[in-house]
């Protein structure tokens, strides 16, 4: 209990200063990340799984989100940290599916919101993506628009993980 209880805390604090500042400080996400494996490491010390699993699993999630967030910039750096923090408490598939679920549903509504009445500019902007073989967004594209940060739902994903599925 006092486990989802400081991390669900936690994962507020990361939200707050989203909302407030537009970034997740480091003095915040560096000491999650390095709770996480401390934790993960305690926790299979006493437990059958083995501990030479987790951290291989570990670092390459880890890696693989250092990789979409510096090459595709799909999410902030902010974001990423609480990937690897969640990543590293729960480095198993219903982490990822239940983080997905929340982006859909979050995102989707988000997205509804947002673009309810202008579907000719958004199809305009797809194609000339595509036409341009542009997959993802450009830095300079995510610092204009910034409107949608991933912090929210991810958030909320780790949230309901902990708490239902963990």
């Amino acid at each position: 209990m006092a486990f989802r209880l400081s991390l669900t805390a936690w994962l507020a604090a990361a939200c707050y200063f989203e909302h407030k500042r537009r970034r997740i400080p480091n003095w915040l996400t560096l000491p999650g990340m390095a709770a996480s494996i401390g934790w993960g490491i305690f926790a299979r010390m006493h437990a059958s799984e083995r501990l030479v699993n987790y951290l291989v699993v570990a670092a390459a999630i880890w890696f693989a989100i250092y990789l979409i967030w510096g090459v595709f910039h799909w999410f902030a750096a902010g974001d990423a940290k609480l990937l690897m923090v969640l990543f590293a408490l729960f480095p198993h598939i219903k982490m990822f599916w239940t983080l997905c679920g929340t982006i859909v549903v979050v995102g989707g509504i988000v997205l509804l919101r947002k673009y309810r009445g202008k579907a000719k500019e958004l199809k305009a902007f797809y194609q000339s993506s595509l036409l341009s073989r542009k997959f993802g967004p450009t830095r300079e594209e995510l610092l204009k628009t910034g409107d949608f940060p991933l912090t929210y739902p991810i958030a909320l994903g780790g949230v309901v993980h902990a708490w239902l599925l963990a």
